[in-house]
């Protein structure tokens, strides 16, 4: 505290043998001079390793000065290392700034840093050769200042490049591709098709998503803005595009197969189709509600009660028309006009008959109506269940099951085998009371059949992925859609004489009208077809109902399933292009995920944000020395630090390592093997102010771990310490007579062995060694000189070759005369 104003200063305390201070200096103050003067330290930076002093007493520090400089300084030479708009190891990009960066000075006055750049242009560059287009494995945005455009490419029109970025203001977010060629912006010639979505780890706001396809019908092109109104600043999103050809998908968990098959994030439109003799009906969940038209495709006013709508089923018989809504997730029925609206199934479902545990209709993969014995089934693939229940909802039971609710006693006729996955679903009544359930079991990839009852299940066609199936009990006919080949398909009930009823793009859901017509839905064009089963196949399909293009944002809960699981992977549909379609995406109100920071030795890059982490396949840095950690530089040269890197290890959990230069030498979940290391696991690397150390000469590193116990599931976990011995190679003229500089004995030296030659010339070590090998290499040659003079024309301390403290002219005649005497 000086005059009642409390200034930061650097000090530097002076030892005796026994610990005792000798003389204090004071290096610096603030409002004190830099160096000789005029210029003053505005202010010194704080940190735990914002400064750092080497064997000789030599001492680095930042700040900022009266005259703006920011950057690092060495009180030894009276000169900054690196600042602010400098040159740093980016070509083209300057420092950001450096005051409080991590630093470490070696004894030949070296200093190693961690330092932002500068803001660049503002532009992001899809990795090489391809972004990734799922989750955890996208491409990691990385750069300073505000992100405006990502420049990629669709290496064909089913690809999909996934980024990540932030949304630093909610309010002014845009995501566009539409072309603005009056400022230069080409954006994308082709259909783009725009996804941002939140990250799941964001559990407080898991639900995050939207989705633009076309921004009006005169424009393919997409943007995306205020993330559709459910965006929040300063979070990180995924940001998707890809073609209307490639639809996302994401992971959930199959409790009754046990397996993670990947399902659409979105529901298309239409979703789903119940046709009569007089009426089609098709639910539009973007708009949230259910539309309808004549079979020749004149429009009929929707349903008067709006919802969020997957699956529908008619019984034109009672005039009544089912969906199921999945949010809050029901099973609801009203007249074919919208009135009297009801539910069936309720959010908080219905006790079975039969079995144990809540039946609920959350999770709804199929819907279908039995006019014919009164009855609603609806089946839920996730859960391996088929379901029926009368239409007033009540004689509420299973009708098969195939997963262990709440340890339900199940039937002894019905083992659980880990195969039911029912999906779409139909009930042929042409036997009475002795009919069949139909269902296309999704994961298995065939339809299948059991009685009314539940028993006597059996594959009927195998070898197919049924989008929707039908059936027409009087004629004894099963139909289905075969997205995969582009087809809709018949066979007799049992599966035999297969028929192509018609060619037809990526059909879906598909219902009969019993008037000699089959319909199916076609959620890339977006469009209600049908066809005559009169015979003469493949009969010539036609349009009923489209609903039009997909323009503007999409409801981010209207038209999506409920957003529990990862976003792993994409349906396509068609066949692939073969052109490579380039792009360009424009942002406001968003910045890089990652800041790029560098750690530099000198002006020598040793690592950076964005750099690929060696031997960690499709990996990329993204944290270099966190906050308070520090940055070790050992007399050789050598530089130790921890970081992160993506991918990660776990749903969101990136990859940490301890680097020594760009190498990792320890990563999370590896299992080391050394002394007293037991096996265990490194589960985390920590990264406080002490977490890491390495020695002077560069032969030990420690480094404080968390590691877990085999057998890794949830054992007793250990903070321990690790210690790395490393060993280097003989170099020639490394060699010292006397037993001041001894480390080891080495073959072939006359006296003991240093370590390596770029040792040659520090405290301890002073005899036989050769300071004109600048560069180390074990002899001396012309590239000494060359990087001599790189070192003195930087105004490295290293460059300092005669050690009076400061760089001249002198030092090169010195290195010189040096360089010609040999060594």
């Amino acid at each position: 505290t000086e005059s009642s104003v409390t200034r930061r200063v650097v000090v530097r305390f002076q030892l005796d043998g026994s610990g005792n201070v000798t003389l204090r200096t004071l290096l610096a103050k603030e409002s004190g001079p830099v160096g000789a003067g005029p210029i003053t330290w505005t202010s010194i930076a704080p940190g735990t390793h914002a400064a750092a002093m080497n064997n000789a007493g030599a001492v680095v520090f930042s700040g900022v000065t009266s005259t703006g400089v920011d950057g690092i300084y060495s009180a030894a030479s009276n000169a900054f290392v690196a600042v602010a708009g400098g040159a740093s190891p980016d070509p083209g990009t300057p420092w950001g700034s450096l005051a409080g960066a991590s630093l470490d000075i070696n004894t030949s006055g070296v200093v190693a840093f961690k330092g932002t750049t500068g803001n660049g242009t503002g532009t992001y560059t899809e990795s090489s050769p391809d972004a990734g287009e799922a989750m955890d494995f996208e491409d990691h945005t990385y750069g300073n200042g505000p992100l405006n455009i990502i420049v990629g490419n669709l290496l064909n029109n089913q690809d999909a490049d996934f980024y990540r970025i932030t949304v630093t203001d909610a309010a002014t977010f845009s995501a566009t591709t539409v072309p603005d060629p009056g400022n230069g912006f080409p954006g994308a010639t082709f259909d783009t098709v725009l996804t941002l979505i939140s990250d799941p780890g964001e559990t407080s706001f898991a639900g995050g998503r939207t989705q633009c396809d076309n921004v009006s019908p005169t424009i393919l092109q997409s943007t995306i803005t205020g993330g559709g109104g459910r965006a929040i600043s300063g979070r990180s999103y995924f940001l998707a595009i890809s073609t209307p050809k490639s639809r996302v998908g994401k992971r959930i968990w199959h409790y009754a197969t046990d397996t993670y098959p990947t399902i659409d994030g979105w529901y298309a439109d239409p979703a789903a189709v119940a046709a009569t003799s007089s009426l089609v009906y098709w639910p539009d969940p973007s708009a949230a509600t259910i539309r309808s038209t004549t079979p020749t495709g004149v429009a009929q006013p929707d349903l008067s009660t709006p919802s969020v709508v997957g699956h529908i089923a008619v019984d034109a018989t009672a005039g009544k028309i089912y969906w199921a809504d999945l949010n809050p997730g029901r099973i609801r029925r009203s007249n074919l006009d919208g009135s009297s609206v009801e539910d069936v199934v309720p959010s908080s479902g219905l006790s079975p008959s039969n079995s144990t545990g809540t039946m609920y209709a959350g999770a709804c993969t199929g819907l279908t109506v039995d006019a014919v014995h009164g009855k609603v089934y609806w089946t839920q693939s996730v859960y391996g269940e088929i379901s029926a229940v009368n239409p007033d909802g009540t004689g509420a039971a299973r009708i098969r099951w195939d997963s262990n609710h709440g340890n339900d006693n199940f039937p002894a006729t019905i083992a659980i085998s880990g195969t039911f996955a029912p999906g779409t679903i139909a009930v042929d009544t042409s036997a009475g009371s002795t009919g069949k359930v139909y269902w296309g079991n999704s994961v298995l990839g065939r339809i299948e059949r059991c009685d009314l009852a539940g028993s006597g299940r059996a594959t009927v066609v195998p070898g197919v992925s049924p989008g929707g199936i039908a059936i027409d009990s009087a004629a004894g006919k099963l139909y289905w859609s075969n997205p995969a080949l582009g087809k809709i398909q018949r066979s007799n009930l049992n599966g035999t004489t297969i028929e192509d009823v018609a060619i037809t793009p990526t059909p879906a859901a598909i219902s009969l009208d019993g008037a000699g017509f089959v319909y199916w839905t076609n959620t890339a064009d977006r469009v209600v077809r049908r066809a005559s089963i009169a015979g003469g196949f493949p009969a010539a399909p036609s349009d009923v109902a489209s609903a039009g293009p997909d323009t503007g944002e999409r409801s981010p809960d209207g038209p999506s399933r409920p957003y529990t699981g990862y976003l792993t992977a994409w349906s396509r549909n068609g066949t692939a292009g073969t052109a490579v379609l380039p792009y360009q995406i424009k942002l406001t109100g968003a910045a890089f995920q990652f800041s790029r920071t560098i750690i530099a030795k000198g002006a020598q890059k040793v690592a950076a944000v964005g750099d690929a982490v060696p031997g960690v396949a499709n990996s990329v840095i993204t944290q270099l020395a966190p906050q308070n950690a520090p940055i070790k530089l050992s007399d050789r040269g050598d530089v130790l630090w921890k970081g992160s890197y993506y991918p990660v290890i776990a749903n969101n959990v990136p990859g940490q390592a301890l680097f020594f230069n760009a190498d990792p030498i320890l990563t999370s979940n590896q299992i080391p093997t050394g002394t007293n290391l037991a096996s265990q696991k490194v589960i985390d690397i920590y990264s406080g102010a002490n977490s890491v150390h390495l020695s002077p000469n560069g032969v030990y590193a420690v480094v404080q771990v968390n590691m877990q116990d085999p057998p890794y599931n949830f054992t007793p976990q250990r903070d321990n310490a690790l210690l790395f011995q490393f060993t280097y190679p003989s170099t020639t003229g490394a060699c010292c007579a006397g037993t001041s500089c001894s480390v080891t004995t080495q073959a072939g030296c006359s006296g003991t062995y240093k370590g390596d030659a770029t040792l040659c010339g520090l405290p301890g070590n002073p005899t036989t060694c050769c300071p004109a090998n600048f560069n180390g290499t074990g002899g001396l040659s012309v590239q000494d000189i060359f990087d001599f003079l790189g070192a003195w024309f930087a105004g490295l301390p290293t460059a300092d070759f005669n050690g009076t403290g400061g760089i001249s002219v002198q030092d090169i005649f010195d290195f010189l005369s040096a360089w010609f005497a040999g060594c």
